[in-house]
């Protein structure tokens, strides 16, 4: 808990890099496969392109919600905005300790 406030810090070992390192390289992969090959797969028909503008949009539109969310959910911009009296009486009423250590009433 010690580093909470602190962002650049956030991967607290290997794994969570590794996680990063292997999540974003194979998403891109499935969907640039997704969206560049498979149209090519589509039989020919009178709707073969609108089916193929459909199929390269659905990638762009996954792949684009999927790096959005995922980036956020690394470095969060929002964090809750709690007033000092808030917080006090959220500790009183759960009964955590306080910042300095001592716990208001028994467990």
């Amino acid at each position: 808990m010690a580093n909470a406030g602190n962002h650049s810090d956030h991967f607290d070992n290997d794994n969570d890099m590794l996680s990063l390192k292997v999540a974003v390289p194979i998403f891109t992969i499935f969907w640039v496969l997704f969206g560049a090959v498979l149209p090519w797969f589509i039989p020919k028909g009178p709707n073969r392109g609108i089916i193929q503008t459909m199929i390269v949009t659905t990638a762009i539109c996954c792949y684009s919600l999927w790096l959005i969310v995922f980036l956020a959910q690394i470095n969060p911009l929002v964090a809750p905005n709690v007033k000092t009296e808030i917080v006090g009486h959220i500790r009183k009423q759960w009964k955590l300790s306080e910042p300095d250590g001592k716990c208001p009433q028994k467990w």
